[in-house]
Order: structure tokens, then C-alpha cells, then sequence
């Protein structure tokens, strides 16, 4: 496969990579990135509190495709969200807020973003954080969520441009306080920019006025808390074509959502907040209000019937559409590839308890059956019951959005992470279907990098590998082998290490027997996905490459990145311009 053309063209949101190859089994392929939707942003008030809306970039899918009916595992390290065989093992209440709850309390502080674009953070922390006290067993410190507000903005240091602030155009470059993408502290922490504490410099609750740039030696300067983001699961958006039509259909993510919540900790979520929030309940709960009740007893509820989106996708009026005293935002977006249309959002909330027994006429709407998950906000205490509300079953965000969860530990001070990338994987992959790019099980993916020059008494080991996959269902089989790649390498080079299942797609580690690395050497590793040919797509994530001051970021120097397609290697990150989502994790050990 040779390189014809490279041809760099701009996008609505991000600049988008175009590649054109000559390929001898296939015709001309065309690489695109997928596009982003950069939702409305819009600043409201509720008494004296301001609160934004619009925190978080959407990117829609490129191919939607529902994981096999059946698959096989086999590997020896699977993801860690056990499924249940049934809904019926789990407790039918797990919610912070009820004393008859076995997590009675057990719950970190309800914070506010004031007017800042940052829902994205402070539900990311929370989540790490929650996710800490629940899968660790101890109460976590307290997390400063301006922390990954200030590694993205442009603007964040008084001394220098930030190289890992985020290009929302080729012209703009993304500010404090703006939004980012969903995923994002997740991810940085997965590649060892791990959560910080508060601090005198960058204080807990931040105002837009006070959010300032800093000193960067002030932001060098923040205490990493323990806290390490190992995997990242995701619970794709279904498409609305392929939402429930009855309510007896909507319990298997229902119960999905619960494991999450259960065992992880908490979820995070995201919404439309004009329809989640209704605007008329914040200023009055205006009877007009379809969405949204306030309950005697004090409870926050909202409910979207999933019909308000089939139709609308559909072109048909609804009550939504109709309403005149409520402005309800366009809530579907056709999604050009797939010609599936899936939900918008603005806003990114987090799911921290449920209750099966939650009586649905609790809600404005009667949903049709009893359930709601317990909902942390970020626009403080005094917004719905004390900074939450309750959000039915049948609501139609639990099926259409996206749905994260993280693995927690504790970080290791002699671990390093060796990265060809530094921020999230949410804005590029490559269509294999689109693209005409061959589904087979002997496709190869790779990472090459160079070892520690280690003294005579230590020696290295890799220990594990995160890598990206966007689809759930996918095994693959982790290889390894010393030095790097060359055109003519053969696979029988590589040797494989362990096998994995990504139950749900996500950024997620895969850990093996360690094996030491040579001394200040080159070594590959590498990830084949095993059953690829049952798909009828499969999403390869990556990294565009960007240079200092070309007023693209973050900057991303060319790294070592080959893809092997049916036998035959190509260097991406040299000839095609960007980098993949597999990392190395290694331990420094003492002879």
C-alpha cells in the first residue's frame, strides 16, 4: 500500500486529514475523521446563580453498529464490569440519599460550575472520584476539576501558549472555561496526567471572573492526587431508528447502567439540558413544564419520552415542538454516513444511584413503569433537591447517550506511560467500512518506542498496554517483540502475550506477565483484533500530528505508529501524519 497524496483540508470544527492510497486489492481510500457537533452554548440564571449550558462537545459516530449477538471469549484478562445473569442479583435500591441504602452517605459534595462551560470536568473528576471510593474502599481526596480545564485552554498560562490546549477551528483555539469533549479527564489520566488537588493557586469553586491564567510554574506545582484512571468503558448511543418502542425493551441498558453504577461507582451521563432541565422549572416550575415536577416531597424528576426524538427524526410535530412557552432546541441530528439520527446533547451530568421501585408518577409524564436513576449535577446545592434530580428509566438519554464509566486505582510512582498521544480519541478514526479498507482477522496495529537507559542495577519491564477500541464485542490478542518495524517485517516476528475482550468499548488496559525490555532499546507493541471479520465495520481511533505554531492542538510530534492491512505495513505517523491510542506501561525493578 504506497502513499499517493496527502491533502490537508478544514472542517467545520477540527481540521480534518485526508489520504488518498493506491491500494493493490481495493480501490482509492479516502481516510476522514469523523465530525464533531459543537452544540449551542447558552448562559441562564436561577435566583442569583448563573449556570451554563453547552459544556460538551458531541462527535457522532461514524457507523453504528451493535456488537455481535454472540462472540467468543477468549482471553485471559477480560474487562472488569462483571454482567450479571440477571437484574436480580443486583439491589433493587443503591442511592446515596436513602437511609435504606447499603451507600447511604457515601457520596462526595455537590460542587458548582457557576458560569463556566465546565460539566464535562467537574462530572469527570466526580466520577474518578466516586469511582475511588467505591472500587478502593476509602474515601478519596477531594479533586480539583479546574485541573483539566487549565491543561486544555489555550489561554491557561500567563507565560506561554499551552501545547496541550485544544483547536476547536484551525483559527480558535480553545479558552478557559469553554467546553471539551466528555471523555477528556478520563483519557488524560489513562495516559498519567493524573487528577490534581485543590490548592491556593486554583481554588475548588471557580468563578468566571477568577479564572485567570496562571503562572505555569503555579499549575506545575499542584499535588497529583493517588487517584489513576486504568480503563475507560463506554456504553455507545443507540441511533433513534433502533430505540425501544415498549418499555419492556428498555431494561437491558437499564440493567447495563446498574452493573456500571454498582460496581464502578458512578456513571457519567450526557443530556440535552433543555430537555432534561426544562428552564421553566428553574424559573418558577411553570406548570407549562413537559419535562420536568417537582415532587412534595422535594424530588427534582425528569422525564423525555424516547417519541419526543423518533418523531422528530421523522419530521412529525410533538408536544415539544408545540409547546409555546418553552424553547426546546432541535433535539436530533442525522448522522451522514450511517443515515441514522442520533440525539444531541450540551451537557454532561453523573449517575450515582438508582431505585427500582422510584414510582413513576413521581413524574410530570407518567413514564409507564416505576425505575429512575439518582443524577449528580454541577450547578450547586441550591439547583433541583439539594444539586440532584431523579431521571426515569424510560427517559430517552438513558438509551440514546453516551454512558462512561471508569476503573480506578491507585497510581505507581516507579510506573511510566509511554504515549504517541495526548488528548482524547473522540474527534478522528478511521472508517474501515467508508474507507473499503479489508475486515480481517490478521490486521495488525503498532506502537514502537525506545526504553529506558537503565543503570547496572535496575532493569525495566513492561507490565501492560491501554489501548482504544470504539466498538464493543472486539477481542484482541497483544503481541510484542524487541526493536521495531520495517516494511518487511514479518508477523511471526512479533510474539503474542495475552488475549482480551472489550466487553464494552472504551480506552482500556490490558495487563500480562511482564517481560523485561532491552536497556535504551527500541520495542513494538501490538494489538490484532481476532474476530474484526464479524463486524461489518470496525473504527481504528487516532491522532492528527500538529506542529508548534501552526495554530493547530495540542502539538503532536510525529511518533512510531505502523498498520499492517492484510499483510503488507504502513508508517502512518511518518508518511500519513497521525499517531494511534496504544500505550506502554512499564516498572523499573531493582536487580
Amino acid at each position: 500500500m504506497k502513499q499517493k497524496l496527502l491533502r490537508i483540508s478544514l472542517g467545520m470544527s477540527f481540521v480534518v486529514l485526508t489520504w488518498l492510497f493506491d491500494c493493490p486489492a481495493h480501490a482509492s481510500l479516502t481516510i476522514t475523521k469523523s465530525q464533531p457537533t459543537v452544540v449551542h452554548q447558552e448562559k441562564k440564571t436561577f435566583g442569583n446563580q448563573n449556570y451554563t449550558t453547552g459544556g460538551i462537545f458531541q462527535t457522532l459516530p461514524t457507523f453504528y453498529e451493535p456488537s455481535p449477538a454472540t462472540y467468543e471469549y477468549d482471553s485471559t484478562y477480560s474487562s472488569s464490569i462483571e454482567r450479571n445473569s440477571s437484574s436480580s442479583q443486583l439491589p433493587t435500591l443503591w442511592n446515596p440519599l436513602n437511609p435504606a441504602s447499603l451507600n447511604y452517605r457515601q457520596l462526595t459534595p455537590v460542587l458548582n460550575q457557576n458560569d463556566l462551560n465546565t460539566c464535562w470536568s467537574y462530572a469527570g473528576v466526580d466520577t474518578i472520584e466516586n469511582s475511588g471510593i467505591r472500587q478502593l474502599h476509602q474515601k478519596a481526596e477531594q479533586l480539583l476539576p479546574a485541573y483539566y480545564d487549565y491543561l486544555s485552554a489555550g489561554n491557561a498560562f500567563k507565560d506561554e501558549l499551552n501545547p496541550l490546549a485544544i483547536s476547536f477551528t484551525p483559527t480558535r483555539v480553545r479558552q478557559l472555561g469553554e467546553g471539551n469533549q466528555a471523555d477528556y479527564p478520563a483519557v488524560m489520566s489513562l495516559m498519567g496526567r493524573d487528577p490534581r488537588l485543590p490548592s491556593t493557586q486554583l481554588t475548588q469553586n471557580l468563578s468566571l471572573k477568577q479564572e485567570l491564567p496562571l503562572e505555569i510554574n503555579n499549575f506545575q506545582s499542584l499535588h497529583v492526587s493517588s487517584l489513576h484512571v486504568n480503563n475507560l468503558y463506554e456504553l455507545e448511543p443507540i441511533p433513534v431508528e433502533s430505540l425501544p418502542k415498549v418499555n419492556s425493551n428498555l431494561m437491558s441498558r437499564v440493567s447495563q447502567i446498574k452493573q456500571i453504577v454498582y460496581q464502578k461507582g458512578s456513571a457519567s451521563i450526557n443530556l440535552e439540558a433543555e430537555y432534561t432541565f426544562d428552564g421553566t422549572y428553574l424559573k418558577n416550575n411553570d406548570a407549562q413544564s413537559l419535562s420536568t415536577k417537582q415532587t412534595s416531597k422535594g424530588d427534582y424528576t425528569s422525564y423525555t419520552p424516547i417519541s419526543v426524538a423518533a418523531t422528530e427524526a421523522n419530521n412529525q410535530t410533538n408536544l415539544y415542538t408545540n409547546a409555546k412557552s418553552i424553547s426546546y432546541p432541535k433535539l436530533t441530528i442525522l448522522e451522514p454516513i450511517s443515515n441514522q439520527n442520533y440525539c444531541l446533547v450540551d451537557h454532561e451530568g453523573e449517575i450515582v444511584g438508582y431505585d427500582d421501585n422510584y414510582p413513576a408518577s413521581n413524574f410530570k409524564q407518567n413514564p409507564g413503569i416505576n425505575g429512575a436513576f439518582l443524577i449528580k449535577n454541577s450547578w450547586g446545592s441550591t439547583w433541583g433537591n439539594k444539586g440532584y434530580f431523579y431521571l426515569s428509566y424510560a427517559d430517552v438519554f438513558i438509551q440514546s447517550s453516551n454512558i462512561l464509566a471508569y476503573g480506578v486505582g491507585f497510581s505507581q510512582t516507579d510506573q511510566k506511560i509511554y504515549s504517541a498521544t495526548n488528548t482524547s480519541p473522540s474527534n478522528n478514526a478511521l472508517n474501515f467500512l467508508a474507507q473499503n479498507m479489508p475486515l480481517t482477522n490478521v490486521n495488525l496495529f503498532s506502537n514502537t518506542y525506545s526504553s529506558q537507559k537503565c543503570s547496572k542495577n535496575q532493569s525495566e519491564f513492561l507490565s501492560s498496554i491501554s489501548v482504544d477500541m470504539l466498538q464493543a464485542g472486539l477481542s484482541v490478542k497483544v503481541l510484542y517483540k524487541d526493536g521495531g518495524v520495517t516494511n518487511s517485517t514479518p508477523i511471526s516476528d512479533f510474539r503474542p502475550l495475552t488475549t482480551y475482550t472489550f466487553d464494552e468499548a472504551g480506552y482500556q488496559t490490558i495487563s500480562f506477565k511482564s517481560i523485561k525490555l532491552p536497556n535504551n532499546l527500541p520495542f513494538t507493541i501490538a494489538v490484532q483484533v481476532t474476530n474484526m471479520s464479524a463486524f461489518k465495520n470496525f473504527l481504528l481511533p487516532f491522532q492528527a500530528q500538529s506542529v508548534p505554531n501552526s495554530g493547530i492542538y495540542p502539538t503532536l510530534t510525529s511518533q512510531n505508529s505502523w498498520i499492517n492491512l492484510d499483510h503488507e505495513w504502513e508508517p502512518v505517523s511518518q508518511k500519513d501524519g497521525f499517531n494511534l491510542f496504544i500505550d506502554a506501561h512499564t516498572i523499573l525493578k531493582s536487580k
